[in-house]
């Protein structure tokens, strides 16, 4: 599966132009195990959006219009999840063709994804809801039993709050469970209600029955996509670090107080190794997607 994976995704570039859109959407292959990990803000939870837009529309937005920053919040995080849905489901259609010999365009794609975008967006909030718990039972412990002169003053501290009163790793321990079981289902609910058409709950119904019968097949196929990952972080990170020794040094020096990586991101090189690396994931974020599509169309 792996190699035919690779093969469709090296046929049709359009597949890997998809990949790259969600990853820019925040809706990579590593999604649903990022967002039942992270605690963050209750509203935030609700869309799961990633921390890069969060922070960037905190910056744009008045501090004292928090009604106007929450709806900005949860309309980008919608748009951005509605996005990502829209090239998940053209994935999976085209994955699907492929295999079957049919046409695969931008057309497939297209109908694909405006048909089944919004099942899937439904599927996806319904998902974000144990994240969402989640972070909000460690706010109200935070705020209820710890000491008033470690209580958190919002959730940018809750991390440290929690770590000081030595429950963070219960968290920890009970977001990646949440995270590695929300993807599994979401692998099977996902397909289920694009190729196969069905609703959000028979969906979500449809991917946990598939988990649970094809538990080893789930292991095996995402330590081998965890291991393809790796293997090609570490061929990339490991030339880089070479090839940017001599700049990283350079700009701390002239910049101590700087954090060197975002200063490295405004000069050109910085922005041509960020942009290979974005379109690289992107790659590989479309090749996953056919790959667990493959699977999918094997075993369930």
């Amino acid at each position: 599966m792996l190699q035919r994976g690779w093969q469709i995704l090296r046929r049709y570039r359009l597949a890997w132009v998809l990949g790259f859109i969600a990853v820019a959407a925040g809706q990579d292959a590593l999604f649903q195990f990022r967002g039942a990990l992270r605690l963050q803000p209750f509203i935030e939870a609700i869309v799961n959006l990633p921390v890069s837009v969060a922070n960037i529309l905190r910056d744009l937005t008045p501090g004292d219009t928090g009604v106007v920053s929450l709806a900005l919040l949860i309309s980008a995080g919608v748009l951005l999840t509605f996005i990502g849905v829209f090239v998940q489901a053209a994935l999976i259609a085209l994955t699907q063709a492929a295999e079957r010999g049919a046409a695969v365009d931008f057309k497939t794609a297209w109908q694909a994804g405006w048909q089944r975008a919004g099942p899937l967006l439904l599927i996806r909030l319904i998902f974000n809801v144990p994240g969402m718990m989640l972070s909000l039972i460690a706010f109200v412990w935070a705020v209820q039993l710890l000491a008033p002169t470690s209580s958190p003053g919002g959730y940018s501290q809750l991390p440290q709050t929690l770590d000081a009163a030595g429950v963070l790793p219960l968290f920890v321990i009970a977001g990646a469970a949440i995270g590695l079981l929300l993807g599994a289902i979401g692998i099977g609910a996902d397909r289920s209600c694009v190729l196969e058409q069905t609703g959000v709950i028979e969906s979500i119904k449809q991917g946990w029955r598939t988990f649970r019968k094809n538990v080893p097949h789930y292991i095996y196929l995402s330590g081998s996509l965890l291991g393809t990952l790796a293997m090609l972080f570490f061929m990339i990170t490991c030339p880089l670090s070479l090839i940017l020794t001599d700049a990283v040094s350079s700009l701390a020096r002239a910049s101590p107080n700087a954090d060197v990586f975002a200063v490295l991101l405004g000069t050109p090189l910085g922005l041509i190794i960020a942009g290979a690396l974005l379109i690289l994931y992107g790659g590989y974020t479309a090749f996953a997607t056919i790959v667990w599509t493959l699977a999918y169309l094997r075993y369930a």
